[in-house]
């Protein structure tokens, strides 16, 4: 389990990233997010199935959120030494850490995917 915190103006965001395996083998990840202000707390869940890709280098890799339609929830991280991490979602795109890509990490390291 891999647990992160930042701090921004409007809050303090934990978030806890866990990765394993389903019986079927599949690999999974969850992500917990408690997002702390000054009068309330929030938590948010969201959980994901992780399927490695053909990629022409480095590491590929499909997450695809579960129990939403398809359409809008499909990144595609590519894990890479020498270029770097990437993902297709907007954080990836614009901010460059994701939370995909730390689960996509984790998941490698612990030889999951």
């Amino acid at each position: 389990m891999l647990t992160q915190e930042r701090t921004t103006k409007a809050a303090r965001i934990t978030r806890t990233i866990a990765v394993g395996l389903r019986m079927d083998l599949s690999t999974y990840g969850l992500v917990l997010e408690v997002t702390q202000r000054k009068t309330k707390e929030r938590l948010t869940q969201s959980f994901y199935t992780l399927k490695r890709i053909l990629a022409d280098f480095g590491i590929g890799v499909l997450v695809q959120k579960e129990y939403q339609p398809t359409s809008e929830v499909v990144h595609h991280v590519h894990l890479d030494k020498q270029l770097g991490d990437s993902c297709t979602c907007e954080a990836g795109v614009y901010k460059g850490q994701c939370r995909h890509v730390e689960m996509c990490r984790e998941a490698l390291r612990r030889g999951l995917l």
